[in-house]
């Protein structure tokens, strides 16, 4: 299939008056903040800071279940569940076999409501802040290594259980940086953020290489998400620490909570 570029048109917005989830950029010597924070769209306002034991969170990646309920992947507290009104529960502390459990960075819902994470970092706060790019994550589950610029699948044989993981797609370059967030259109093509290179990339559902370029007016996109029921989807970069947003030409996949 040949490859094409596409220049969008991304409208800026600045956090006050936007939903954001900010992670540190992608360095591993990189100090963790005191606190992230989740913004409130409609409000305007925080709406949470998540905080155990004067140990601040690094909020990543998020899902919504159907009650409106928000699920957090925290590189600092693990997993956290937030409630509308904001009040928040640390989820757990180990993990099935006892383990302490590892900072995550990511979460998706599958159909059946199981939710799948992500965990590349080290033990949870109040262990030391540091990361690990050892992924064990996820029919397909798709998680990205960014380090190796990798995305891997995982068959999912059943509820926690997956088989063996295989190379799904490539990203190109080699530049410091690469996959990071991702979202599917309603195609099943997968739009990823890539970290450092100034675009988005997307694949066709056999992955492989990237089919689209989407080209950025920053450098380092860290993830994106489309809005529920349209072609707007919205990115959030490392440059400015900003969220901005574009048309895609298709809709965004429905989501377990949309379901």
């Amino acid at each position: 299939m040949a490859k094409s570029s596409t220049s969008a048109r991304l409208l800026h917005y600045s956090l006050p008056s936007i939903l954001g989830l900010l992670a540190p950029p992608r360095l591993p010597s990189y100090p963790p903040p005191p606190c992230g924070t989740l913004w409130d769209l409609h409000l305007a306002e925080v709406l949470v800071e998540p905080s155990i034991d004067g140990n601040g969170g690094i909020p990543a990646g998020c899902q919504s279940d159907k009650d409106n309920n928000i699920w957090i992947a925290d590189m600092r507290l693990g997993i956290i569940k937030v409630h509308p009104d904001g009040k928040f529960v640390q989820i757990c502390q180990k993990d099935s076999k006892g383990d302490i459990m590892q900072g995550c960075n990511d979460c998706a819902y599958d159909y059946t409501g199981n939710l799948w994470v992500t965990a590349p970092a080290g033990e949870i706060a109040p262990h030391p802040y540091r990361r690990s790019f050892e992924t064990g994550s996820p029919k397909t589950l798709i998680v990205a290594e960014t380090p190796t610029k990798t995305l891997w699948a995982y068959d999912i044989k059943g509820p926690g259980e997956l088989g063996p993981k295989s190379k799904w797609g490539k990203l190109p370059g080699t530049l410091e940086g690469g996959p990071d967030g991702m979202d599917l259109d309603e195609e099943d093509n997968l739009l990823v953020a890539h970290w450092g290179s100034g675009h988005i990339e997307v694949f066709g559902r056999d992955g492989g290489e990237p089919h689209t370029r989407i080209k950025c007016p920053f450098d380092r996109p860290s993830n994106l998400h489309f809005k529920k029921g349209t072609k707007t989807v919205y990115v959030t970069e490392h440059d400015s620490h900003a969220l901005w947003k574009f048309d895609w030409k298709r809709g965004g996949k429905p989501q377990f909570c949309d379901t």
